[in-house]
């Protein structure tokens, strides 16, 4: 852990045990910037609350129970004596809960079950110590910041934006501001609170920021503090020639991932990097659509159904953590939103969801306790599901793709310092046609590597070489 002091840019290292770490949750400085917080899970204990000098003395653990799987830190409270956490206990009981910094004496439960926090949004409480503002999910699937009472009174919305991206934290004086993604009013918003409800409607301050932009916080003089992603995901739209091959045109989608055509080939769905917003272009005038899919992170993967009324977005489903990753259902007249596959997290889910010709049946890949895959089929009418083909280590499915027209699936499947093998799955028979096996050591990725070509008889696959790190995939 390191602090970097903003005035001088000296920066204090803080040796940490990272051993058998499976994550450490982001810190928190003390009101008096002398000690920092922070919440650490570790593989196969109990995870611990923690408070450490800002110098790096006396790290010491404030709370861990055997009883508690799950430990997210929010926030100290203003007076600096408790911290404000949220415990998951083995027993599946949830609750939100104040644990006092010095130690020793048991959390005071503030409410069971706890609010469902997005992943990455950690929530604030107000400068006066009262209330805990937070996003949850509001009427019709959309995404609102609501304020709950630590004293029980209230728990209601602070402010209803359709699209509220995130939050970003309380001013000294009490005022909340918030990152709205709604078409046409993109920017900063705040909002002024006091007696339990918003004084007035909220005000823009500042218009859109980058995509790739996430709240630090807001310290206790005003000034907002930002983390911007270095990686920099875009989608390319190119025109290609097709009697010589050659590029044409090119433009940058900045911010935006999992792109799927419709099935008309005129738009183009694509989502906002980091955000549960998705971008519908139509080619012939350039126009584009923003929809606001309800999800609180990332959208991983878009897919339109084939009678283009509807696209299917993987993400965080509605507990707003990884514990709910699977498939929604947006729709593209009215907005709303309906699940339709949700797994308990996302290596269990998998990915690559496609669907079948009618739109009836999903094809996707799960991940399984022992790194267990399986290529699956879900149908929609009946909700019943079916192994279509299993792998155990050292073998695994990497990758797959299913021909509309027929049903077949092209399969990568790969063994552990060996090569992988392409092949062709009938799923009305199970029967397995190899195609192609990539030289010892070199393999086919998982997710998107391998499609069919439009007349269904040839394949189009990706192999990165196994054994030369940094040589580019082919």
């Amino acid at each position: 852990m390191v602090v970097h002091e903003v005035a001088t840019g000296r920066e204090q290292k803080i040796p940490v045990d990272m051993t058998a770490t499976l994550a450490v949750a982001v810190p928190e400085f003390s009101p008096d910037g002398e000690e920092i917080a922070y919440a650490r899970n570790r593989a196969g204990e109990a995870p611990e609350l923690r408070v450490v000098k800002r110098t790096g003395a006396e790290d010491r653990i404030v709370f861990s129970s055997q009883d508690v799987k799950d430990l997210s830190l929010f926030d100290w409270m203003p007076d600096g004596k408790h911290l404000l956490v949220r415990l998951a206990r083995e027993d599946k009981t949830t609750e939100l809960a104040l644990v006092a910094a010095a130690g020793g004496v048991a959390p005071r439960q503030v409410r069971s079950p706890a609010p469902s926090l997005p992943g990455g949004d950690e929530g604030s409480v107000s400068p006066d110590g009262k209330y805990f503002a937070y996003r949850a999910i509001g009427a019709g699937g959309r995404w609102e910041t609501r304020v709950l009472a630590l004293d029980g009174s209230l728990d209601a919305p602070l402010v209803e934006r359709p699209a509220n991206a995130w939050n970003i934290g309380w001013t000294s004086e009490g005022r909340f501001a918030f990152y709205s993604a709604e078409s046409g009013s993109e920017g900063i918003w705040v909002v002024t609170f006091a007696g339990g409800k918003a004084q007035g409607p909220a005000e823009r301050v500042a218009g859109k920021l980058d995509d790739s932009i996430r709240s630090i916080g807001v310290t206790p003089k005003g000034t907002f503090f930002y983390h911007k992603s270095l990686l920099d995901l875009q989608v390319h739209l190119m025109t290609i020639s097709p009697a010589s091959g050659a590029l044409r045109t090119t433009q940058v989608l900045s911010a935006s991932q999992a792109p799927d055509w419709s099935p008309d080939g005129r738009h183009l769905a694509y989502a906002q990097s980091g955000a549960g917003i998705v971008n519908i272009r139509t080619l012939a005038t350039a126009a584009t659509r923003t929809l606001w899919t309800g999800l609180p992170g990332a959208v991983m993967a878009l897919t339109w159904f084939p009678d283009g009324s509807a696209l299917a977005a993987q993400g965080v489903g509605p507990e707003g953590t990884m514990a709910s990753i699977g498939l929604r259902r947006v729709d593209l007249a009215s907005g709303s939103l309906s699940d339709i596959l949700l797994g308990p997290g996302w290596r269990q889910f998998g990915a690559n969801a496609s669907l079948s010709a009618d739109g009836k049946v999903i094809t996707y890949k799960t991940f399984e306790a022992g790194q267990v895959t399986k290529l699956m089929r879900y149908y929609l009418d009946t909700r019943q599901q079916e192994v279509l083909l299993e792998r155990k280590p050292p073998q695994y499915i990497s990758a797959f793709a299913v021909l509309p027209a027929t049903g077949q699936i092209a399969v990568a499947t790969q063994e552990t310092d060996k090569g992988s093998s392409l092949v062709v799955l009938d799923p009305s028979t199970r029967e397995l046609r190899p195609v192609h096996e990539t030289p010892r050591g070199d393999y086919i990725p998982a997710n998107i590597s391998v499609s069919w070509m439009p007349d269904g008889k040839s394949l189009l696959f990706v192999t990165a070489p196994g054994r030369t790190k940094g040589t580019p995939m082919s």
